[in-house]
């Protein structure tokens, strides 16, 4: 069964065939055919500002495609039709896209956290050895452990000690570079 978009009867050319006329009880209403092909599903869609469209999907030509029939607006249906073995066809379809699409989320998602690992390996936490790369008071290249993390009115501090010498700076946190994390590190 095709499916049927509603048009007004002023927008129906004279001797046209594909016209479709439903009575209700405030008059005749129109549809012309949108799409020939059996319909398999049919499925509202919510878009923004409360706003909703009539979706239905067709297998046209041995494809599935997925065509807007209506909306708030403007009125159409589609009755399904598909026969059992194009239905069967069709959840094994929608079945594959689904796992395609869960595949796909999975794979996102691993990257979004490798990707956070990762900058949080970069971030320098309480016993993280560092090495000052830039500044103006503490000398670069100088290497020691991180003692300290807090915040100032610009930016994340860090208070850096050599352990060697017992020295001890109180540092920018975008002014290091973090050489390794404490043993047992985890993100």
């Amino acid at each position: 069964m095709p499916t049927y978009v509603r048009v007004f009867e002023r927008d129906i050319p004279k001797g046209a065939r594909n016209i479709k006329r439903v009575e209700n009880g405030s008059g005749p209403i129109f549809y012309k055919v949108g799409h020939t092909g059996k319909v398999v599903e049919t499925h509202d869609r919510y878009e923004g500002d409360n706003e909703s469209s009539y979706w239905a999907t067709v297998s046209e030509g041995g494809a599935f495609k997925s065509i807007c029939i209506g909306s708030d607006r403007t009125s159409g249906y589609a009755e399904i039709d598909a026969p059992q073995v194009l239905m069967a066809r069709w959840v094994k379809h929608e079945a594959a896209r689904k796992e395609k699409l869960r595949v796909e989320a999975a794979k996102e998602a691993a990257r979004r956290e490798a990707e956070r690992q990762a900058f949080v390996m970069t971030q320098p936490h309480r016993d993280t050895i560092v090495e000052v790369v830039k500044g103006r008071l503490v000398p670069k290249g100088f290497v020691g452990r991180v003692t300290w993390l807090g915040d100032s009115t610009f930016g994340p501090r860090l208070r850096i000690v050599d352990e060697a010498s017992g020295t001890a700076y109180f540092i920018a946190a975008a002014n290091v570079k973090v050489l390794s994390q404490p043993a047992g590190f985890r993100p």
